[in-house]
C-alpha cells in the first residue's frame, strides 16, 4: 500500500470513530472497511428528526380560499401564500361557494368580480353575504384594485374584518392573515 493511500485510510478511520455512536462493553464493534460502498452501517447522527410528524394535526397549515376572476393573480396568491397556508383558489362565485366548508379558516375576497364593470359588480359583496350567513365565525379579507369607497363601507358593515387595496404586499398580507386566523 502506497503512503498517500495508507494516510487516506487513517484519516478515514479517525472521522468515522468520531462520527460513530459511543457502545457500550457489551455492544460489538461492527466490521468497517473503507473499501466497501454498500449497505448502511449506521445512521446519520447528524440528522435532525422532525417532531411531531408531518401528518400530525400540529403541523396541518391553516386553509384560506381565495376568489378572485382573474386568474393569473390568483395563481400568483396561491404561490406566494402557500408556503405558510393551504390556499384554496375560485375564480368565481358558484365555484367558491362548492369550495367552501367548515375547515377553511379565512376568505379572501375580491369585490368586483367582473372587470368589465369596475365600480358597478359588486359580485365579492354577495359571496360576502353568503359566508357571514352561513360562516359567520370565520375571518374575512376584502381586497380590490378600484377605490369604491361605497364598496369598501358595505363590505365593512356587513362583517368584514379588513380591507387590502391592489397591489397586495405579500408580507403585510400575511401577517394579517396570521392574526386575523388566531384571533
Amino acid at each position: 500500500m502506497k503512503l498517500k493511500q495508507f494516510t487516506r485510510l487513517i484519516k478515514f478511520e479517525n472521522i468515522v470513530k468520531k462520527l460513530r455512536p459511543r457502545r457500550g462493553p457489551e455492544t460489538p464493534e461492527p466490521d468497517i472497511d473503507p473499501g466497501k460502498t454498500s449497505g448502511k452501517i449506521w445512521s446519520n447522527p447528524l440528522k435532525k428528526k422532525e417532531y411531531p410528524p408531518k401528518t400530525s394535526p400540529e403541523r396541518l397549515k391553516p386553509k384560506i380560499l381565495i376568489l378572485d376572476d382573474l386568474v393569473p393573480y390568483l395563481e400568483a396568491l396561491k404561490r406566494a401564500l402557500s408556503d405558510e397556508f393551504e390556499v384554496i383558489t375560485a375564480p368565481s362565485i358558484e365555484s367558491a361557494k362548492e369550495l367552501t366548508s367548515q375547515d377553511i379558516n379565512l376568505f379572501l375576497i375580491d369585490i368586483c368580480l367582473d372587470q368589465s364593470k369596475p365600480g358597478i359588480d359588486k359580485g365579492g359583496i354577495e359571496f360576502l353575504k353568503f359566508v357571514k350567513l352561513n360562516f359567520p365565525d370565520k375571518p374575512t379579507i376584502m381586497m380590490s384594485a378600484y377605490r369604491d369607497f361605497d364598496a369598501l363601507a358595505q363590505a365593512l358593515n356587513l362583517g368584514a374584518d379588513k380591507f387590502i387595496a391592489k397591489p397586495i404586499n405579500i408580507s403585510e398580507l400575511k401577517q394579517t392573515i396570521k392574526k386575523l386566523i388566531e384571533k
